[in-house]
C-alpha cells in the first residue's frame, strides 16, 4: 500500500516543483550486537529528526527508508539509512553543504564521538525519478 502510494505521489511532486533536485543520502553508524539493534535503531531515528529540525536542513521533502545488514563479522548489525531528498534549486549555490559538514552534522544529531560515513550523491537532473522510487523503496522490503 505506501509503496503504491510513493509510486502515485513522487511523479506529481516532480510535476509539482520541476526545479527541485534530488539527492540520495546513506547515513551510517558502527555496528552494533544484534541485541543492542532495536535502541540503535531508535537513536538513529531520533538522529534524524534532529537533523531534519537543523537550519541547515534545507530538503523541502524525503523519502526515508532503513536498512540493517550483516556486518562482515557475520554476527553483528549495520544499520543504515537511506533517503531520497528533495532540494530547492538553491542548494547547488548557497544552500550547498559540504561532506565534510554532512558528516559533521550527522556526527552532532548522532551524539556521539567518531564521524560516521555519509553518503550524499545529485541525482541528474534529466534522471527518470520513476526509476529511483523502486531503488529508495527496495529498502523496505530487501529479503537480507
Amino acid at each position: 500500500m505506501w509503496k503504491a502510494k510513493a509510486y502515485k505521489i513522487l511523479p506529481q511532486v516532480v510535476t509539482d516543483y520541476p526545479k527541485h533536485r534530488w539527492l540520495f543520502i546513506t547515513l551510517t553508524v558502527k555496528n552494533c550486537q544484534i541485541k543492542e539493534l532495536k535502541e540503535n535503531l531508535d537513536s538513529i531515528n531520533k538522529a534524524f529528526k534532529r537533523l531534519t529540525e537543523l537550519k541547515a536542513w534545507i530538503a523541502k521533502g524525503w523519502v526515508k527508508s532503513t536498512e540493517v545488514t550483516k556486518g562482515r563479522d557475520g554476527v553483528s548489525a549495520h544499520p543504515h539509512l537511506h533517503i531520497l531528498a528533495m532540494v530547492p534549486p538553491s542548494y547547488f549555490s548557497h544552500g550547498y553543504l559540504s561532506h565534510t559538514k554532512w558528516v559533521a552534522l550527522w556526527q552532532q544529531c548522532l551524539r556521539i564521538d567518531y564521524q560516521p560515513v555519509v553518503h550524499i550523491s545529485a541525482i541528474a537532473k534529466h534522471h527518470n525519478l520513476s526509476l529511483l522510487i523502486p531503488e529508495i523503496l527496495k529498502y523496505q522490503v530487501k529479503e537480507s
